[in-house]
């Protein structure tokens, strides 16, 4: 399991066919391959949280947010100010973290919605390696590697092979983590905990 940046860089430096670094390289890069990585480990790390439709389990969080009223809302009679760690909205919810069927959408800092109470379920930006899921270590680790591929080899044959490799990677990703949660229909019936509860339209 990867336990720093330095882990997944050579892990796409492996993919490369490169020398490895060292983390004391990583934090103080003094070659091509350890600036490339230091350049664009994080950016990267952050795109592969985004990527997949449902979210990594891993990078999910569940919220209340209180509503905003320091400037003028247009269209949408609230506004909440989104945490300093979303990457990215999946969906507002209820307090049992169900996604609710409101009109809302993402303006920059903020959400937007009619409702004047918002639960919401986001992507946040994970940056402890040591709970990263392997599939997620390979993805940003792939991903790096794509991005460094022609700076560091000249080759944009191996970034298509490893392009491919990513796709696949993702794919197989969504369905693992889709299979790790439970999502009933409307009108299903639902357990949370001892409480039995039925879904409305």
């Amino acid at each position: 399991m990867a336990e720093t940046p330095t882990d997944i860089c050579n892990l796409a430096l492996y993919r490369l066919g490169a020398d490895k670094i060292t983390t004391a390289q990583y934090d103080t890069p003094d070659n091509e391959a350890s600036r490339v990585c230091k350049e664009l480990y994080e950016q990267t790390r952050d795109v592969v949280l985004t990527m997949t439709r449902f979210g990594w389990n891993k990078a999910k969080k569940r919220i209340q947010i209180a509503a905003d009223n320091s400037e003028p809302v247009f269209d949408y009679a609230y506004k909440f100010r989104l945490p300093d760690d979303c990457l990215r909205v999946l969906y507002p919810s209820n307090a049992n973290g169900q996604p609710v069927r409101v009109d809302w959408e993402r303006r920059g800092d903020y959400l937007l919605s009619n409702d004047n109470e918002c639960y919401l379920v986001y992507i946040f930006q994970l940056t402890d390696e040591k709970k990263m899921t392997p599939l997620l270590v390979k993805a940003i680790s792939l991903q790096l590697a794509s991005g460094t591929c022609v700076r560091l080899k000249q080759s944009s044959t191996l970034k298509k092979e490893i392009d491919g490799e990513l796709a696949l990677t993702i794919m197989l990703a969504e369905g693992i983590e889709a299979s790790e949660h439970f999502a009933a229909s409307p009108n299903s019936l639902r357990r949370t905990n001892k409480v039995i509860w039925i879904d409305v339209k």
